[in-house]
């Protein structure tokens, strides 16, 4: 504390730092330790957050400029002994001539200060909790700043910010919820409502004012706001709300909540508004142990208003429509001419009113009848969603009022204002979407609801081999899902999001991706991977040249699969390797030489296929023998028709180009006709060349020509 009117010689913590320092002779804005009221009327707290009779920070306006700033910084703080770090602390910002509170983060990994929040413009006489998220700044080392500014456009000494109960710890798993309000609606029934830090399950628990926390009446919820039913007229009960953030995870315990319940069967709240100038509350004496107070009777029931301390209070009273409502003004002593009040109907209007200036006398100052008739009941937002992917539909048709009119924001920059409202949201993630309904008389009330957007579609994963190890990449954003797995297809499974498996043998297997995202949805992608598949080696042949120097003959593998390197033994004591499309230069010219093409695939499996250069080639078509091949020339959209061929087999049929290129390749079933459909229609006009290659190796070939 400061010894006199503008905290002059005001201390902080010796490990803080503040600019400007304390004030001396003259006035100047800046923090210092305060308790109780600040100085100024209609600015200030009257009391610090924690025990209404401690400590606590804050900026002394009085008798200052404006447009002034005041800056507290913290000492260097440690976080790495936190996981998730969070800054917690609680601001009083009342008063006309406040601009703005705004928090920096200085980090010393950087040097330089960051602004992470910051809250503009009066926020009335109550004290608030501020949680602000420093995962940003997880093993770093940092000063928190605090800089208050007065405005420029009003009287500059209602500027007084306030805070307290400052404290950096780890972010609780399951938030407590915030934001509680209990609004009677009749003699039985009554509103709840809360913002969400959880999964939007939440436990209330109520009773009578004063019941053991354990004993009242549960009630397990989705529904926000919530309408509790089947309360006794005329109670006071207390309420207290818990979140749930899934099994086993719980909030802390928000409240309690006081309301009554109306004592008949159409009852309303009125409000009654206490202020006083000097901000020491309706104090009627120097001793402080006498007030001045309102007394209001209502159905029969006197209650007395007053406040000890402060600039200003306000009370809900409950009415019953047609009560005779009557208003006493009580003098206790000195200085009511401090005291003025407000005393508003259920729909906002002002029945009667006092404002300061002149000493007020003992005596009643209204007498009427209290009124609950209303052409626009209070209005009440409530929504429900419904998702198609990315894309969510907010239906606000559970919302009461009259003549309602909606205003979404939905928490990713969009807003709408119709009902109900569709939005495409870009990406998966927890958003907070927020309704205002607007009645016909001006009365809103606003609904705040976590939505978690998830996306139904399934990017196919991908993967890489080495042989029979595969490394596979699932989804990209793996934190959009609570459940990742994987089955390899070879009896084995695994969970993660991008997993290496091992394959003892080659082949085709089947693996399937399964993922649950966020909303509960299950989705798959399945994909066949041939691991290391034995190749299938195949080639045809035809003479170039022959003569008594020698016979020249060109060989053709490009119809092989899955091979990676070749050998060729030439049935002459030769061979070579490395190529699938060579020639060889027989010294000897005969038909009567044995050709092998051995070839390997990437994972060392291998396949042989031998052939003697008097069986078919594609310089013999006039021997084919009974295999046929028609429409030949083929044109336009028609199928190829393959006949004559070994009834009931499965062929390989390889289709190349002029140039000897493979341009199509299928796996054709033979009916018991030796028939089969192969379809041309993507091939340029061209000449081509079909092989037959049957499961008991052997083969046939064809020349086609299609005509466009």
């Amino acid at each position: 504390m400061g010894p006199n009117f503008w905290n002059a010689g005001s201390t902080i913590d010796p490990c803080w730092s503040r600019n400007p320092n304390s004030a001396g002779t003259s006035a100047v804005y800046h923090w210092g330790g305060g308790s109780g009221n600040t100085p100024t009327a209609n600015t200030g707290p009257t009391s610090d957050h924690t025990s209404g009779s401690g400590n606590y920070v804050y900026t002394e306006s009085s008798f200052g400029s404006a447009s002034e700033t005041a800056l507290l910084e913290t000492p260097l703080i440690d976080l790495s002994a936190l996981t998730a770090p969070e800054l917690k602390f609680w601001f009083h910002m009342r008063g006309s001539s406040i601009q703005s509170l705004r928090i920096d983060i200085y980090s010393a990994t950087s040097g330089s200060y960051t602004p992470i929040d910051s809250i503009v413009g009066d926020q009335g006489n109550a004290w608030f909790e501020r949680v602000i998220n420093l995962s940003t700044y997880v093993n770093q080392t940092i000063k928190v700043r605090f800089r208050a500014a007065k405005n420029s456009t009003t009287a500059s000494q209602r500027a007084d910010i306030a805070i307290d109960d400052f404290s950096i710890s780890n972010a609780p798993n399951c938030p407590a919820p915030t934001n509680l309000a209990v609004t009677p609606l009749t003699s039985t029934t009554a509103s709840v409502s809360w913002l969400s830090g959880g999964s939007g399950t939440a436990i209330l628990e109520y009773g009578p004012t004063g019941f053991t926390v354990g004993a009242g009446t549960l009630v397990t919820t989705t529904s926000n706001p919530y309408i509790l039913t089947g309360l006794t007229a005329g109670v006071l009960y207390d309420l207290y709300v818990v979140d749930s953030c899934g099994a086993s995870s719980y909030s802390t315990l928000t409240g309690p909540v006081s309301m009554q319940t109306f004592n008949c069967s159409n009852g309303c709240v009125y409000t009654l508004d206490l202020s006083d100038t000097f901000g020491d509350g309706w104090d009627a004496n120097w001793q402080g142990s006498v007030q001045h107070k309102i007394t209001l009777t209502t159905g029969g029931i006197t209650t007395d208003y007053s406040m000890a301390n402060g600039s200003a209070a306000s009370f809900s009273i409950n009415v019953c429509d047609g009560d005779t409502l009557r208003l006493r003004f009580v003098n206790g002593g000195q200085w009511s001419n401090e005291c003025g009040w407000v005393l508003k109907d259920a729909n906002g209007v002002t029945i009667n009113s006092q404002t300061a200036g002149a000493n007020i006398t003992t005596g009643f100052k209204y007498s009427g009848s209290s009124s609950c008739s209303n052409p626009c009941p209070t209005p009440i937002a409530s929504f429900t969603s419904s998702s198609n992917g990315l894309t969510i539909t907010y239906d606000a048709s559970a919302s009461t009022g009259t003549a309602l009119t909606y205003a979404w924001d939905y928490g990713d920059g969009n807003n709408g204002t119709v009902n109900p409202g569709v939005n495409p949201y870009s990406s998966a993630g927890n958003y907070q979407v927020s309704l205002i309904v607007t009645d016909q008389c001006g009365q809103t009330d606003t609904l705040i609801q976590n939505i978690e957007v998830c996306d139904t579609v399934l990017q196919p994963f991908t993967y890489t081999t080495q042989i029979f190890q595969i490394g596979f990449t699932g989804p990209l954003n793996p934190a959009d899902y609570s459940y990742i797995a994987w089955n390899f297809g070879d009896g084995t499974s695994t969970t993660g999001a991008d997993p290496s498996h091992t394959y003892s043998t080659g082949g085709q297997y089947t693996v399937v991706l399964t993922v649950v995202n966020l909303c509960g949805d299950t989705l798959t992608d399945t994909q066949v991977l041939d691991i290391c598949s034995k190749p299938v080696a195949a080639f045809t042949w035809f003479i170039v040249s022959s003569s008594g120097s020698g016979m020249l003959v060109q060989f053709d593998a490009t119809s092989t699969v899955g091979a990676n390197n070749y050998l060729w033994l030439w049935g002459d004591g030769t061979s070579s390797t490395g190529t699938n499309y060579t020639q060889h230069n027989y010294s000897v010219p005969s038909l009567l030489y044995n050709v092998s093409l051995i070839v390997n695939s990437s994972c060392g499996l291998s396949d042989t296929v031998t052939h003697r250069l008097d069986e078919l080639g594609l310089d013999e078509p006039g021997a084919l023998g009974a295999v046929i091949a028609y429409p030949n020339p083929l044109t336009g959209a028609q199928t190829l028709t393959i006949s004559h061929w070994l009834p009931q087999s499965r062929s390989l049929v390889t289709v190349s180009d002029g140039m000897g290129r493979v341009v199509l390749q299928r796996v054709l079933d033979f009916d018991m006709k030796g028939e089969a459909l192969l379809g041309m229609q993507s091939l340029a006009a061209g000449v081509y060349h079909i092989e037959l290659l049957a499961d008991d190796r052997r083969r046939a070939f064809l020349r086609i020509v299609t005509q466009k």
